[in-house]
């Protein structure tokens, strides 16, 4: 029924939900047929729990299944037709889990322009290096306070000064 792909881009949870969309779309599971409960389904494909129990939630808020208490899970009579493959793309790629997985990627050919950081070879090391001593020199809690709301006063008159000429 399931093959569990660590090494997919696609998260856990929505393997375990394409795969029983799928036996469902095919016909392969009927309506009022009954899913292996969640423990049953963890032990038999190696998985967590917590991932059945998302993947089976899921299914239930598609209208994929229909959830019994102290009975199971059933497949629902009249399953809702499957998301386009649009609204698909865009709801894998606002899985939070996804993104900050995909922020940690190495790669020199990666720009991660939204991450706060920007790649080393762009940054002048020895400058900063140097500029980070001259701070660390300096009396203060400027490096371990939180400092001034409206920001570094020097950087904001600089600022100030190169907007108004």
């Amino acid at each position: 029924m399931f093959q569990p792909d660590p090494r997919s881009a696609m998260p856990l949870v929505q393997q375990i939900v394409a795969a029983v969309q799928m036996r469902i779309d095919a016909g392969l599971l009927r309506p009022g047929a009954r899913l292996p409960s969640i423990r049953r389904f963890a032990a038999e494909f190696g998985v967590s729990r917590f991932s059945v129990v998302e993947a089976y939630d899921r299914l239930v808020a598609q209208g994929y299944l229909q959830s019994r208490r102290g009975a199971g899970f059933y497949v629902a009579a009249r399953p809702q037709p499957a998301a386009p493959q649009g609204l698909a793309a865009l709801e894998r790629s606002a899985d939070v889990t996804a993104q900050i997985r995909r922020m940690f990627v190495t790669g020199d050919e990666l720009l991660k322009a939204g991450c706060g950081w920007l790649p080393g070879d762009w940054l002048d090391q020895s400058g900063l290096a140097r500029q980070l001593r001259a701070l660390a020199r300096q009396p203060g809690e400027h490096l371990t306070g939180y400092g001034h709301p409206q920001g570094y006063p020097p950087l904001r008159q600089q600022l100030a000064r190169r907007l108004e000429g």
